[in-house]
């Protein structure tokens, strides 16, 4: 968990333009910009392309630093059938 990517930096950096809802009300200067509260009312939340980008950004920033669990080694885990 300590090498994961922060949603909450991802909030404090983008603002209203982490998640399309908060960004459309931005946009349109009505209705809740923060998306902390957005969140919370509903954590399936899309997040913006601005949003994609920078959480893809971090991803691959911790990638190259921590590397990536061997699929192998996923496989160990009892995953449920799809």
């Amino acid at each position: 968990m300590e090498n994961g990517i922060s949603l909450n930096e991802l909030m404090a950096t983008l603002g209203s333009d982490s998640f399309a809802s908060t960004q459309r009300n931005a946009a349109r200067g009505a209705g809740n910009t923060d998306p902390r509260r957005a969140y919370m009312q509903q954590p399936a939340v899309e997040l913006t392309s601005q949003g994609l980008y920078r959480l893809g950004e971090r991803l691959q920033e911790a990638f190259d630093e921590h590397g990536k669990v061997p699929q192998d080694r996923l496989d160990e885990f009892g995953w449920p059938t799809l």
